[in-house]
């Protein structure tokens, strides 16, 4: 299998090559280049070979991250990009997002779910950290319960939406129900609709507020 090639945005040496040693030991990732600003990712990002995801932390000197999303996305419209930080503030997550980010990772994340966010937003499914989705549930006052759903959902819809919460795409669903991707597709459009979602993050943020999981 052909690894997926990834560009890592990050100061901090020390922490790119661990996180780099961990994430090559998958057998379909590989951080290729480590940029240390924004300035210097844009100056390669035209440049063949074409990157597949961008790993970018988010307090970088010059350029910080955010408005480096918003850059890279001038620049490369279709390159996903996994927004990594230390912080988990609620605006910050927001302006990430809203930049088009797929998904915001906080940097105590685990190599494992940080390699699972980047398989999510390759498919570009958003994906947050446990830890970043905790936070942003909190500052939006959304633990509070407020009621039961006009639609309950079926079993495979809870099913469905409990892996969506663990950040797992359309493939991993389908393997791990036994069903088709067109039935999860199906069982997707129907939670969004059930919950007044227009995305993952939105669907699992409201089914966690609703009580759903």
């Amino acid at each position: 299998m052909t690894k997926r090639t990834i560009w890592h945005v990050e100061d901090e040496v020390g922490y790119h090559r661990a996180l780099r040693d961990a994430i090559n030991l998958e057998h379909d990732l590989f951080i290729a280049e480590r940029f240390g600003t924004v300035e210097d990712l844009l100056a390669s990002l035209s440049l063949p070979p074409k990157v597949d995801l961008i790993l970018l932390d988010l307090n970088l000197p010059k350029i910080h991250g955010v408005d480096g999303i918003r850059l890279i996305k001038q620049a490369d419209p279709d390159v996903p990009i996994v927004a990594l930080t230390v912080m988990d503030e609620h605006v910050e997550m927001r302006d990430c997002l809203l930049n088009g980010a797929v998904s915001f990772i906080t940097k105590g994340a685990k190599p494992e779910q940080i390699a699972q966010a980047i398989r999510a937003a390759l498919l570009d499914i958003a994906c947050l950290s446990p830890d970043a989705l905790r936070a942003i549930l909190q500052k939006a006052d959304l633990f509070h319960r407020s009621g039961q759903l006009a639609q309950p959902l079926s079993k495979r819809e809870m099913e469905v939406i409990s892996l969506m919460a663990k950040g797992k795409g359309r493939q991993a669903m389908s393997e791990d129900l036994n069903i088709s991707e067109h039935t999860v597709d199906s069982h997707i459009r129907s939670l969004y609709k059930k919950l007044n979602a227009s995305n993952n993050v939105e669907a699992v943020s409201v089914a966690i507020r609703r009580g759903v999981i």
